[in-house]
């Protein structure tokens, strides 16, 4: 009876950290009436010298990464076992790691993503970058795997529309033309993401 309560609990860890990120980002933008969330990334919620950074980076981006990993953790055990799917899993699990990084190794004030910066700064641009670029993989390699579990069309349509939505954001993260849309374009992404984990948390609990 235990193991089936923390199981199910597991199940909806994906729900949970979608729910915390959400609350940390409306949160986190209100107590610092100088951010916007048009222009500006998350992660300057926790960057050095901001308003309640240690609240948002150990009490926010923390547990929303350790929710992240126990619903990747959760998820293997209900999908065949391949290296397909443990390589899939592994990128993913770059979006729960880059949320420990973004607390541990918080960027400088404006997250730069060049010049004169702190090594924290830098571990913050490489975790990111990876993230970016390896999370949309991951989701592609879990489509066929999702497809022979009868996890339904919902699945794999969220699955394109992440990869959809990762290539756009790297894309535009690229071109000027995006410069004073960053904010919006990586909560946009992440939104997609977060919509994507949530129903296959809610598919797993109800399965």
């Amino acid at each position: 009876m235990k193991s089936t309560i923390l199981s199910k609990l597991a199940a909806l860890s994906g729900v949970l950290g979608a729910l915390l990120a959400l609350i940390v980002v409306l949160v986190g933008g209100y107590i610092q009436p100088e951010y916007n969330h048009i222009t500006d990334f998350i992660s300057e919620l926790n960057a050095e010298g901001s308003k309640s950074a240690a609240f948002i980076g150990y009490l926010g981006f923390v547990p929303i990464g350790i929710l992240g990993l126990v619903f990747l953790w959760r998820l293997k055990t209900e999908i065949s076992q391949s290296k397909r799917v443990y390589v899939g899993l592994i990128f993913i699990a770059f979006s729960g790691v880059d949320c420990l990084i973004t607390a541990l190794a918080p960027c400088d004030m404006g997250c730069p993503l060049s010049g004169d910066i702190s090594l924290s700064q830098k571990i913050h641009n490489i975790s990111g970058i990876l993230t970016m670029l390896l999370v949309p993989i991951g989701v592609y390699l879990l489509i066929t795997p999702f497809k022979d579990a009868d996890y339904g069309k919902p699945v794999t349509i969220m699955s394109a529309a992440v990869i959809t939505m990762s290539v756009f954001f790297v894309i535009a993260m690229g071109s000027p033309f995006f410069t004073d849309l960053a904010g919006l374009m990586q909560r946009t992404n992440l939104a997609v993401f977060y919509i994507y984990i949530s129903l296959l948390s809610i598919k797993i609990y109800i399965r």
